[in-house]
């Protein structure tokens, strides 16, 4: 069940290209609108990378940059919350709902909010209902955009989260992000504001991994396989 995931994240993004428009400007920002998007949808990339990290030659160094950008990728599906300018809007309170159909796909974006966090749901149903409305997307964070989550759902099967993303910010700015993925893997990534950080993968709430570096992109790693491990500077 887990790999049919990539497959259907995989389809739902190629129609998306005719579902929801990847103009970011498309969305109605009206007057009325209290909420517009997630703060992680306006980032090309979550962190950003230190020059030795993406230049060392070190092939477990290299992981660490591999591991980054994978994270970093997760700002692809960032144009699911951008509502095409055709979409029918409706607004309940503080809930607004965008609607969009192609004839053979329909999808839902809902914006909600409460007193401490804003809220982004995506629904997605078939046209010919072999598929009924389901969750896609769920994605929170408080008004301050320094904690949130984003879960993504197997919407044809088991309607469970399959992966997801969480993250808080210190009072000192540093970014503390976990992906864990559908395989079960962990990514802990700690990313401070003068470009230093650290970063541990498990799998199957094992540790496999573990790096730190400094602004420079300098640092240390522990690649660990079964009972041994190799260790590293670069």
């Amino acid at each position: 069940m887990k790999k049919h995931y990539f497959y259907f994240l995989a389809a739902i993004l190629l129609s998306g290209v005719i579902i929801w428009s990847c103009d970011k400007n498309s969305t109605d920002t009206g007057s009325d609108d209290k909420i517009s998007q997630p703060s992680m949808s306006e980032k090309s990339v979550i962190v950003n990378i230190p020059e030795n990290l993406k230049t060392t030659t070190d092939p477990y160094a290299s992981m660490c940059y591999s591991y980054i950008n994978l994270i970093n990728s997760l700002t692809s599906y960032n144009s699911y919350f951008y509502a095409p300018e055709n979409a029918t809007k409706e607004k309940n309170g503080n809930k607004v709902v965008y609607s969009y159909s192609n004839g053979k796909e329909n999808v839902w974006y809902e914006i909600d909010e409460t007193a401490t966090k804003n809220t982004w749901t995506v629904y997605y149903s078939d046209a010919s209902n072999s598929i009924s409305k389901s969750k896609v997307i769920y994605y929170e964070e408080t008004k301050d955009g320094k904690e949130g989550k984003c879960e993504y759902y197997d919407y044809a099967n088991t309607k469970e989260v399959t992966m997801k993303y969480w993250w808080t910010t210190s009072a000192n700015g540093t970014l503390t992000f976990n992906y864990l993925d559908n395989q079960n893997t962990n990514y802990i990534l700690n990313s401070n504001p003068d470009g230093s950080g650290d970063l541990k993968v498990y799998s199957d709430s094992k540790l496999i991994y573990e790096v730190t570096w400094d602004k420079d992109g300098h640092g240390n790693y522990k690649f660990i396989s079964d009972d041994s491990y190799i260790t590293g500077q670069f």
